[in-house]
């Protein structure tokens, strides 16, 4: 019944208890503990909406931190939304998108790698070359090998009026010139990469990315968090300024009290620390305990009555 996304969440709980202990190891006693209590407990609400039945989290503590695995997937599921909602938007006013990916040199100062990337982003922005694009949503991605050391990535979603798809020389002529510029501007670096960005789901993977910190050690990993302790991740320009990608309140999920008439049953998960996986039970709106037969039987009554449950 729980499918996938069971599995995913306990995939991404177990790296959070490992980033946990990681802070405990660098002396970030309070860090640590709201990372391992993250999503320890989540109960789902189960309503009827148009012919579907949905299931929406109801009751959850998130602990919000940058580098939580287990966060860093809710903002993108909800990012990615919020992007895709606006960016139709965009399209019926005429709008086009491309993917732009920005690199720098590698370097093994983090905090100054992370100003020189931005600053470098507001200088591009600003040249000749970049009057064709009207806006641009920019992601911030964090890769980190101790070989290479720190790697960071600008995806930049930019909205142009252009008639695209491009000619291929022209497109390869554009990628080109903002390449040079690129290196013009950073001093060392010119590796860009230009493409097409017909859905925004394309740069899913890149929202509020920063999983870098698996081989890290400890020093490296201090210094990381502390060069990232209130840096932007994301930034919007242009047409992309009237989109609301404040998310952090959306973090905080209360009990569906407005929806509560809507509600056929809950879903509960606890995390067991033994199994390393979510213990599930049922209730129904009067907190009565159901077994998954009595869930089946209304699942089943439902499909009787042509609502797609996906179960």
């Amino acid at each position: 019944m729980h499918g996938k996304m069971k599995l995913d969440y306990e995939k991404l709980k177990k790296r959070s208890k490992i980033l946990a202990k990681r802070y405990q190891d660098i002396g970030m006693k309070d860090r640590s503990e709201k990372v391992y209590n993250c999503a320890d407990y989540i109960r789902f609400a189960h309503m009827i909406k148009g012919d579907k039945l949905k299931r929406e989290i109801a009751t959850v503590f998130f602990c919000k931190d940058k580098f939580c695995p287990v966060c860093m997937k809710r903002k993108s599921i909800l990012m990615l939304q919020k992007l895709k909602d606006y960016t139709e938007v965009l399209e019926d006013q005429g709008y086009g998108f491309l993917h732009l990916t920005l690199t720098l040199k590698n370097m093994d100062d983090p905090a100054e790698m992370l100003r020189k990337l931005w600053s470098s982003w507001r200088d591009l922005r600003r040249r000749k070359v970049f009057k064709v694009f009207e806006g641009a949503y920019v992601s911030l991605e964090v890769t980190y090998t101790v070989k290479n050391k720190f790697h960071y990535h600008l995806h930049c979603l930019l909205a142009t009026k252009l008639k695209l798809p491009m000619e291929k020389d022209k497109f390869r002529e554009l990628e080109q010139k903002i390449s040079n510029e690129w290196l013009d501007i950073t001093g060392d670096s010119y590796i860009i990469k230009l493409q097409g960005a017909k859905n925004v789901i394309q740069l899913a993977k890149y929202i509020t990315k920063m999983d870098c910190i698996d081989e890290m050690d400890n020093k490296t990993l201090r210094e990381f968090v502390k060069a990232m302790k209130g840096k932007k991740t994301v930034s919007k320009v242009g047409v992309f300024r009237g989109l609301d990608d404040e998310i952090e309140n959306m973090m905080d999920i209360e009990d569906y009290k407005e929806e509560e008439e809507k509600v056929l049953f809950y879903e509960l998960w606890r995390w067991n620390n033994e199994k390393e996986k979510y213990d599930v039970c049922y209730h129904d709106k009067m907190d009565n305990e159901l077994t998954e037969e009595e869930v089946k039987k209304i699942i089943e009554e439902l499909e009787k009555n042509d609502v797609k449950t996906n179960w």
